[in-house]
């Protein structure tokens, strides 16, 4: 079987060693945390999804900042064993919601908060498949939530329920500290005022502004991702700040700043890839 993403950040920490280093600026606040009880509640329910379904020979990343499994493995997970007929699109539907529900809390996501998007059927080497995709329209429960459109979940299973893709960027609920934050919603706005970006894509069609406060939308409290490379064109020298920020809703972008240091956040990971 092809790879099944479970969940976790293509910047994870291995259980043995770092894939990519995470860290922030000396000196910088602490950003994120989870509680013993938390943690110890996450290692039990680990423990019986991977009984379950036999990973133990399987090498397992977690990243333990936001405490989600990143499972590539070679094992199909079947979900419907002894299966002997095919089943229908309907039917399909209704194990992944399931399937969804008896491990929401390793998911980071239940079915009710879940809108189908996009279904339909397909043929490849692994043979007849059922595809659904998802979106969770508040993946971040942060201290200030950010109210922005985000989170998805792709699926693939088998006619005869054998699950061959299950990839989500739903993160579980992160306590948000914003005792240490210097720099408030109006010193944020200040700092982009006159800033100039360029968005559109296409070379034709990418446009222009200086950013004014007309622009501006909304200012939510949130966690910006940032990349980070210690030398220019070394992606071995990558590595990833957990930044507190301001971030900052335009008509036509999102800007971010620092809410501890007050820097313009020029590039951030507005979500989570997994």
């Amino acid at each position: 079987m092809k790879n099944i993403f479970l969940f976790g950040l293509f910047f994870f920490i291995s259980l043995n060693c770092f894939q990519i280093t995470i860290k922030n600026p000396d000196g910088y606040p602490p950003t994120l945390r989870f509680s013993e009880e938390r943690i110890n509640k996450f290692n039990k329910l680990w423990t019986k999804f991977n009984n379950k379904y036999k990973f133990n020979n399987t090498k397992i990343k977690i990243d333990t900042l936001l405490l989600t499994p990143d499972l590539r493995t070679d094992h199909e997970i079947n979900i419907l064993p002894s299966l002997k007929d095919t089943i229908t699109s309907e039917y399909a539907l209704a194990v992944i919601l399931k399937f969804i529900d008896e491990w929401k809390e390793l998911f980071n996501v239940s079915s009710s908060e879940l809108i189908l998007v996009a279904q339909g059927e397909q043929n490849d080497l692994r043979g007849e498949l059922y595809y659904f995709q998802f979106e969770k329209r508040f993946p971040y429960q942060l201290e200030v939530s950010d109210p922005s459109k985000g989170g998805k979940v792709n699926v693939q299973l088998s006619k005869l329920g054998v699950l061959h893709y299950f990839h989500s960027n739903c993160v579980p609920t992160l306590l948000f500290s914003s005792g240490d934050i210097s720099i408030n919603e109006n010193q944020a706005k200040e700092i982009i005022i006159g800033k100039e970006i360029s968005y559109g894509g296409w070379k034709s069609l990418i446009k222009k502004i200086n950013i004014s406060k007309d622009d501006i939308i909304s200012t939510n409290l949130t966690m910006a991702l940032v990349y980070r490379w210690s030398h220019p064109r070394d992606l071995k020298t990558r590595y990833v700040e957990y930044r507190k920020a301001w971030k900052i809703s335009l008509n036509c972008w999102d800007v971010y700043v620092d809410a501890v240091t007050g820097e313009d956040l020029d590039y951030v990971i507005s979500t989570c890839i997994y």
